[in-house]
């Protein structure tokens, strides 16, 4: 009973950053013992490996041959053809806006995905998983270690496998690639992401790594994070589609649809937020900071049409010419 107990009240201390009706999982301690062991030779420890290297290969070509069939995120043509169309003058900003709502509109997962195996993960990246390791399985950060995640877009271009890309921050710059995570918790978050790049995207240009979010590392096992937003979800502590009152908001970043991070629930873009739990393809973002004029100033795009695409301060669209200079909100 006591050990209960003891379980009990650090769950519930853990609780107060998300409310006291909240429980999240206590921390579960990671062996460092795999730290710098190999990739390969750290997965035949896993389940079902038997401490085989030659079981490790035959379920990793398994594992690629059967992923690469796996359903593509969606791509809409007519909105690549549109964003060209808008670059050029032929379309207005609110005719863009119109069929995006059509094709991308905005939208809220409501449930937590699952969390991809070290495996899976391994498959889906290749080579470079194999060199720099798995977070949680032969690689480890410490808790407070500022570093930037992103998504690895071949891993889910080819796989449809959302991996976290973890870099290690130092001097305000991120460095070469440490290892890789399905799941992430930072805090003191900034979203960074770069709008051209972004407008280009839009008109079917190739995506390459511009969108990240550098933040303090936490140290949770990714079923620690899975588990903490499960308990999110259950205890009705994120925003719904159209909500605005809860702490917490689910997080997308799409440059075919919009030029920013931005909040799944309402739209609006994000620039900063005090904690972010990423599990596969899915972020949750607390303490999101309205967008200040000067943030909303940056985040515009200068068409072939020689009109500017941005926001103004409250988060409205605008569409403006440069030479007349007469704005119109969308």
């Amino acid at each position: 009973m006591a050990l209960l107990s003891n379980t009990a009240k650090l769950a519930f201390k853990l609780a107060k950053s998300i409310g006291d009706d909240t429980i999240v999982p206590a921390a579960r301690t990671i062996q460092k013992s795999d730290q710098g062991v190999s990739t390969l030779q750290a997965l035949t420890k896993t389940e079902g490996m038997g401490g085989s290297l030659s079981n490790v290969d035959k379920a990793l070509e398994n594992i690629r041959k059967t992923g690469s069939k796996a359903s593509k995120p969606y791509k809409s043509d007519a909105l690549a053809e549109a964003a060209q169309k808008l670059d050029r003058g032929d379309i207005t900003l609110k005719e863009f806006i119109k069929l995006r709502d059509v094709e991308k509109p905005l939208n809220v997962y409501g449930t937590v995905p699952k969390i991809d195996s070290p495996l899976k993960i391994t498959a889906a990246i290749g080579k470079q998983a194999e060199k720099k390791g798995i977070i949680g399985l032969n690689r480890f950060l410490e808790e407070g270690q500022e570093v930037t995640s992103r998504f690895d877009i071949n891993a889910y271009r080819n796989y449809n496998t959302y991996v976290a890309t973890i870099q290690k921050v130092k001097d305000g710059k991120a460095g070469n690639v440490f290892g890789y995570s399905p799941t992430a918790i930072l805090k003191n978050v900034t979203f960074q992401f770069n709008p051209e790049k972004a407008f280009r995207v839009a008109q079917g240009g190739h995506k390459s790594p511009f969108a990240t979010m550098k933040g303090k590392w936490q140290h949770k096992t990714p079923p620690e994070a899975q588990e903490y937003s499960q308990a999110l979800m259950n205890n009705n502590k994120v925003n719904k589609l159209g909500e605005t009152s809860k702490e917490w908001s689910e997080v997308g970043f799409d440059p075919s649809a919009r030029m920013s991070f931005y909040n799944r629930a309402t739209g609006d873009p994000i620039f900063k937020a005090d904690e972010v739990i990423q599990v596969g393809p899915m972020l949750l973002a607390k303490g999101i900071k309205k967008a200040t004029k000067e943030q909303l100033k940056k985040l515009k795009v200068i068409t072939k049409s020689g009109k500017e695409v941005g926001y103004k301060h409250g988060g409205s669209l605008i569409e403006r010419n440069l030479y007349n200079y007469e704005p119109r909100t969308i």
